[in-house]
């Protein structure tokens, strides 16, 4: 990413008074999740900051299923972009995180 570009991530991002959330301000997708496009390519708003503080390689989620590359949310804020709020698991283990919340 370009340092204008992190700029423009940084800029629709909000810390919340009463929690630790750093919220997504800009378009926010069908899932919840917030959004941003990137040189024509739309990515999750949660998955920059991750990437942004090194806790992936990738701003894209991987290919295979099983490597641990999906980042899930401790705070279960769709829109929380704070890194300390994220941690980083496979497919399944996103799959079990959002059984174990009531969200399938």
């Amino acid at each position: 990413m370009t340092p204008l570009q992190v700029a423009r991530f940084w800029s629709k991002v909000r810390v919340l008074k009463n929690s630790d959330c750093w919220e997504w301000q800009g378009s926010i997708g069908s899932a919840g999740y917030g959004t941003l496009t990137l040189a024509r390519q739309s990515y999750v708003a949660h998955r920059t900051s991750a990437f942004l503080f090194g806790l992936i390689d990738s701003l894209t989620a991987p290919a295979d299923p099983k490597v641990k590359g999906f980042v899930l949310h401790k705070c279960d804020n769709r829109k929380c972009c704070n890194p300390y709020h994220f941690f980083i698991g496979s497919l399944s283990e996103n799959t079990l995180d959002a059984y174990a919340k009531g969200r399938l």
